[in-house]
């Protein structure tokens, strides 16, 4: 929209906080034929998902949570019956090399740098890692931990959970998921990452293994580079015909990797672009506001 363009990146053309349109239905009546299997759909998977979300808080064991997740993304949010929700590949190591490829993925220690595109981002990286901590900023640059649901909550709002902020060194024996950019994204490129980046970071380089994982949503529209109520998009999900994936890629950092070529690098390995520094938190909220008033009129 021409309207929108002082939220357009100069250099790539990329919006970054536009909603990923959905395909518009030509007429009235298929769009009330399409409706009620979706309406079928959801009342014949919301039971489920209110008895798996109980088992969830009431077990606090990895492995029944894993199981938990894992029967959500494949079988409640879409229909990936006989496969996974996602496909995680290490760059530089063949798929077919099992052995080097398990040794690269997340271990506790690791400080993974994680693009953020989706309320679901915390859930699939915790099947790859269930000894894991979510980290992320406040738009002051606090870092802040996140539970699983609290990442899935934060990626439909503009506002992080009111919580006292953590040093990096209390998370020596776990997985670090770091969402470097502090807000979501549409999935087409990577955001400014967040002033407290630098600090955090440099602080990693010391005492832990430094990665970057960059991950791809698809189908798109799952993507929530604006907020939207929790029950609405719960309600994309439970109406979801289609199968769900994360197309996640993994790269191992050098010690002397700079600040500035990390994001280069996630970028990089997740076919995504690199737009400006205008992009970012705080023009994020002017840019939901402007979009609110231009969807009411």
């Amino acid at each position: 929209m021409e309207k929108f363009t002082q939220w357009r990146d100069p250099g790539t053309g990329i919006s970054p906080f536009m909603p990923v349109s959905k395909p518009k239905k030509s007429n009235v009546i298929i769009a009330v034929l399409q409706t009620l299997p979706k309406i079928v759909l959801a009342l014949l998977r919301t039971p489920p998902l209110m008895l798996y979300s109980l088992v969830y808080c009431m077990v606090p064991l990895a492995f029944v949570r894993r199981w938990v997740i894992s029967f959500l993304l494949n079988f409640l949010f879409s229909t990936n019956l006989f496969g996974s929700s996602y496909d995680a590949s290490i760059e530089g190591i063949k798929r077919s090399n099992t052995k080097l490829k398990k040794a690269n993925m997340p271990h506790p220690g690791d400080v993974i740098i994680v693009n953020h595109t989706s309320p679901l981002d915390g859930m699939v990286l915790y099947l790859i890692s269930s000894n894991c901590s979510f980290l992320t900023f406040t738009k002051d640059g606090a870092l802040v931990e996140l539970s699983v649901w609290e990442v899935f909550t934060s990626a439909l709002s503009l506002e992080k959970p009111n919580k006292p902020p953590v040093k990096l060194a209390n998370y020596a024996n776990k997985v670090v998921y770091l969402f470097a950019e502090g807000t979501t994204s549409n999935g087409k490129s990577i955001l400014p990452y967040n002033k407290g980046y630098n600090s955090v970071v440099t602080e990693a380089k010391k005492g832990h293994k430094l990665k970057i994982l960059a991950m791809k949503l698809t189908p798109s529209q799952l993507t929530t580079p604006i907020p939207k109520p929790v029950v609405s998009y719960l309600w994309e999900l439970l109406t979801n015909f289609g199968a769900l994936m994360f197309r996640i890629r993994i790269e191992l950092l050098d010690e002397h990797q700079s600040l500035q070529s990390i994001r280069e690098k996630s970028a990089e390995i997740g076919r995504l672009r690199l737009v400006g520094a205008q992009l970012d938190i705080v023009n994020k909220g002017l840019f939901v506001e402007a979009y609110r008033k231009n969807t009411r009129s």
